[in-house]
């Protein structure tokens, strides 16, 4: 993964909230979606994710940061299945 790191501070980030709908924080997330998707073509791990997208220090933040990760990065695949032909672009 070649991203730099862009994410706010760790300590801000919550587990993805998920809807059947396309969600205000879907719209605010989608470049981060984005990334993740990216970031999994390129057979990055959630682990790798974490450190480099969300910037967490894993040896701190560890299994709650993979989480966040997992979580995100589900939803990005929801939302390119799913919730994209709703954005009406």
């Amino acid at each position: 993964m070649t991203h730099a790191k862009t994410a706010p501070a760790a300590g801000i980030w919550t587990l993805c909230p998920w809807s059947e709908d396309v969600t205000a924080y879907d719209t605010d997330h989608l470049t981060l979606y984005a990334r993740l998707l990216d970031a999994c073509a390129e057979g990055a791990d959630p682990s790798d994710m974490a450190r480099v997208i969300f910037g967490f220090d894993l040896a701190t933040h560890g299994d709650r940061a993979i989480q966040i990760a997992e979580s995100h990065l589900a939803r990005a695949v929801w939302m390119l299945e799913h919730g994209y032909p709703a954005l009406n672009w």
